[in-house]
């Protein structure tokens, strides 16, 4: 037989079974446990989005938050954003170098317009070592040549016939 919430508690103190051994009734402590829980997960959940609101509002001068990155990138007002471009196409861009001292260990490439790590030279009396990277398969496009160090297309240079 079950004892019922408002019958005499088994273990004889005299209060009803509901104040004694069952106020600790399993089914309530998960209860219990999943809304404290909940409201814990909402507190923290409130907590990260107060502290991380103000990515990219409150920028320092000059920068601008990017989310892609996960941090702040220089504002560039005078440079034209490069659209990104299919894998199988290359370009010469001829982007002259930004003004400015130019960031150490890094060297300005006019033919993909960004810099590049200068690749330092552990013997300078031997040979440049050659990549070798083949070519890619399908059509040569117009105007261009493989460079298999590189690893891209470089515009065909006509001779000057002076």
């Amino acid at each position: 037989m079950k004892i019922g919430r408002n019958d005499p508690c088994h273990c004889g103190s005299e209060k009803k079974f509901k104040d004694c051994h069952g106020a600790f009734d399993k089914d309530k402590q998960w209860k219990k446990m999943a809304i404290y829980g909940g409201i814990t997960i909402v507190v923290i959940w409130f907590i990260l989005n107060i502290i991380n609101a103000d990515k990219g509002t409150n920028a320092p001068p000059g920068k601008v938050w990017s989310e892609e990155h996960g941090h702040y990138h220089d504002i560039q007002p005078s440079r034209t954003p490069i659209p990104p471009m299919p894998s199988d196409v290359q370009r010469s861009l001829n982007v002259p170098q930004p003004e400015g001292p130019t960031p150490e260990g890094k060297i300005w490439s006019t033919e993909h317009g960004h810099w590049h790590d200068i690749t330092p030279i552990s013997n300078p009396l031997s040979e440049p070592t050659s990549k070798n990277i083949p070519q890619p398969k399908g059509s040569v496009p117009k105007g261009k040549e493989w460079s298999s160090e590189h690893g891209h297309w470089h515009d065909i240079n006509p001779p000057n016939n002076k």
